[in-house]
């Protein structure tokens, strides 16, 4: 599924050349295509596009920003069986036409059904949406079988994704299958999974429990990443290896991480004592964040796997996660010789 608005992909990648035509999106962008089991390929219409030669599809080619000499994304897993191709252009509606007094709608309302199978997710270049759009305003979709998902110049978004409908049973399994999410240049992004302590206690501790790779870069707006409960963080976040975030200057904590539905969040976070796991955590990389106070805040991490390390720009940032009890296991630490010596 990818979501864009018309002609900005094409016109914000290269100033020198004007916007492209109606016709040449048609071209490079298919609205529905199926896939042909004969011949294994893309069908729309009279033109074939074969899965090889599918943009989303190629690998990635130093196309994130060189600010850090960051890694690019990852490409779309080739393990992937893709029966369904869904493109969602929101178009944007003049507002001089309109009533005084009268906006327009910036949602877009998508089955339930789509949100949860969908495989792979590609929002881009977007000036409308504020929100990835989901079954209905404010409910959310649980996203299930999501394994690829990358958020990238969206100017008006306030937030990814909503928390789900809450159930009364309390057993909701959300991002099952996510392993990959890359957010990129939202300047108006507050949240990237918008969840209130409340809804967090909703969901399983299946919920992210494949969940390998977190990179969010230019969100300057950004106060925390993934909220959670404390009792999924060991089964949820298990698997997860990279952590890269850079350029965030409102950012806090990565993981807001809660034990009850407290009145005071803050308080209980700050006198926790519990240590979090983190059992396959590999690599950080964390860029001018000037107000970051740890990757959940002051709850301990122990990071048994840490391999390497590169910080700069975060004077807020007291602590390391431990990586073994005794010390002898060695990690990589690239870092300022002043930002190390305040280290708490």
């Amino acid at each position: 599924m990818e979501i864009y608005s018309p002609a900005t992909a094409f016109s914000s990648r290269n100033d020198n050349k004007e916007a492209s035509s109606n016709s040449s999106i048609k071209q490079q962008h298919v609205p529905l295509v199926k896939v042909d089991k004969s011949t294994d390929s893309f069908v729309y219409a009279d033109v074939e596009v074969t899965l090889e030669d599918h943009p989303l599809l190629q690998p990635s080619k130093g196309d994130a920003p060189m600010l850090t000499q960051m890694s690019p994304c990852p490409s779309i897993p080739s393990d992937i069986s893709l029966t369904c191709y869904t493109h969602v252009q929101d178009h944007q509606l003049s507002t001089k036409s309109l009533p005084q007094g009268e906006h327009t709608m910036s949602s877009i309302v998508i089955p339930d059904m789509i949100c949860r199978n969908a495989c792979i997710l590609h929002v881009h270049d977007s000036f409308s949406i504020t929100s990835i759009p989901g079954p209905a305003p404010a409910l959310g979709s649980t996203w299930y079988y999501l394994e690829w998902c990358r958020v990238e110049r969206c100017p008006k978004l306030e937030h990814a994704f909503t928390a789900p409908q809450l159930q009364a049973s309390g057993d909701v399994v959300v991002f099952n299958w996510l392993k990959t999410f890359w957010a990129s240049e939202l300047p108006k992004a507050r949240y990237i999974w918008n969840w209130t302590p409340a809804s967090v206690f909703q969901f399983q501790e299946k919920s992210f429990v494949w969940f390998t790779l977190l990179h969010v870069d230019l969100c300057p707006r950004v106060i925390h990443v993934l909220p959670l409960a404390l009792q999924m963080v060991n089964g949820s976040l298990g698997q997860l290896e990279t952590l890269e975030i850079m350029w965030c200057g409102d950012l806090r904590e990565v993981f807001p991480l809660y034990t009850t539905v407290a009145k005071n969040e803050q308080q209980e976070q700050e006198s926790a004592t519990t240590t979090v796991r983190f059992k396959l955590l590999k690599r950080i990389h964390l860029h001018e964040l000037p107000k970051m106070q740890g990757i959940c805040r002051r709850w301990r991490i122990f990071a048994p796997e840490l391999e390497t390390v590169k910080i700069r720009g975060c004077w807020s940032l007291k602590r390391l996660p431990a990586v073994s009890s005794n010390g002898s296991k060695k990690v990589e630490c690239d870092c300022k010789k002043e930002w190390w010596d305040m280290l708490e």
